[in-house]
């Protein structure tokens, strides 16, 4: 999720464009399609099954499309659930109905439980490493009877797929990840904000209840650090400028009940996170989505992102896409304001369903940018991309 929060963002990366489906298309900007489904396709509600994993968490999932499909796994971010999915499922049932579509309530998050165990309630970052969820999601694989998927991840998710990746590429087909980056290690938005501003402040008002272990606060959530808490959230961590604001609010009323555990525990993990040099070795092919005012991941992320797959593509280990989403740069003020953010499979889960149904049926996306309306930001535009916006890995074999 994205905090409103002070911080820059540097020049779009440049590179070469990766055209596919956009030649010959009319220039100029146009509504994006939104996928709205016809009312006669729509999809049944979202309903949760639960499964116990052999990595000691109890599992809750929602699952669409045909059981004996392609499997795709969708893996949230921080203090999100697995309806941070739910309007991309809808929309990429519908567009490839064949795909087996599965979306995760990763461990201390949303329906699925704790880790429950006396050194994780005494360190609570002991047992929320990169390494924890992805055992956790090949537990539900071997559970689930699935050899083999493709992982799809946002911002903590796309780390959880880095990880997969990198650890049992023999189980994962193709990683898409939406908000991402090499690096969390000295980011300004996590060490800042989310430590020094957030967390900071909630654990001093915890000492002062008389909390000051670990174990004391670790099934407890946000509203007990203050019962105000949850209009807070809502205001300045569950946002996204083209977002559904009904939406938005279902996210919130679930983001206040994430335990504190899961809150403290996964930044204290992975604040120091460096994957730079593991990525350059990476074999799974890889398709990354940016938004513009991410005020999490910069351009400058970005870069050193590619930098890294460039040397893994190099070596014909693997290929890369790159995409980007939104036109207008983060504001100087560091608070996304006018264009697509962070949450970008909130604010555009059309576009996102599309793309990604793209690359994981001939391992191409479709050649356009699409953005914000400047005059009405729920109004979402598409124009063709430009060798700025779309980038491609080199084939390796071409000299």
């Amino acid at each position: 999720m994205l905090p409103t929060r002070t911080f820059l963002i540097g020049a779009v990366v440049l590179g070469m464009p990766y055209l596919h489906a956009a030649c010959g298309r009319d220039a100029s900007a146009r509504p994006s399609n939104q996928q709205e489904i016809p009312a006669a396709t729509r999809s049944a509600p979202f309903e949760k099954t639960a499964i116990s994993l052999a990595s000691g968490i109890d599992m809750h999932f929602v699952e669409r499309g045909r059981p004996d499909g392609e499997t795709v796994i969708f893996l949230h971010g921080y203090t999100d659930t697995g309806r941070s999915w739910f309007p991309v499922l809808e929309r990429l049932e519908h567009l490839k109905p064949a795909l087996r579509l599965i979306a995760l309530d990763q461990r201390g998050h949303g329906a699925s439980s704790l880790p429950d165990n006396p050194t994780c309630e005494a360190r609570p970052s002991s047992c929320f490493e990169t390494a924890d969820f992805a055992a956790d999601v090949i537990a539900f694989m071997d559970a689930m009877n699935i050899e083999r998927a493709h992982v799809v991840g946002h911002s903590l998710g796309t780390f959880v797929a880095q990880e997969l990746a990198l650890t049992r590429p023999d189980r994962v087909d193709r990683i898409v990840m939406i908000a991402t980056t090499a690096t969390i290690d000295g980011n300004p938005a996590v060490k800042e904000f989310m430590v020094g501003a957030m967390l900071g402040p909630w654990r001093e008002a915890l000492e002062r209840k008389g909390h000051d272990r670990p174990r004391d606060v670790y099934r407890m959530t946000p509203l007990d650090v203050d019962s105000t808490m949850g209009g807070w959230l809502a205001a300045n961590w569950v946002t996204e400028i083209s977002a559904d604001p009904a939406y938005l609010a279902d996210i919130a009323a679930e983001t206040k009940m994430i335990p504190l555990a899961s809150w403290f525990g996964v930044i204290e993990a992975i604040r120091d996170l460096d994957n730079a040099e593991r990525l350059e070795s990476l074999s799974v092919p890889a398709l990354i989505l940016w938004p513009v005012q991410d005020a999490f991941f910069t351009a400058n992320d970005q870069s050193r992102l590619l930098s890294a797959l460039d040397v893994a593509a190099a070596s014909c280990s693997t290929s890369w896409i790159w995409k980007q989403y939104g036109k207008a740069a983060l504001p100087e003020s560091g608070t996304p304001q006018s264009d697509l953010g962070h949450n970008l499979q909130w604010g555009a889960p059309g576009p996102v369903a599309e793309d990604i149904a793209s690359y994981l049926t001939d391992g191409s996306v479709p050649a356009t940018l699409t953005f914000a309306d400047p005059a009405n930001a729920r109004t979402l535009l598409t124009e063709p991309a430009t060798p700025q916006t779309l980038r491609a890995s080199t084939d390796c074999r071409v000299k």
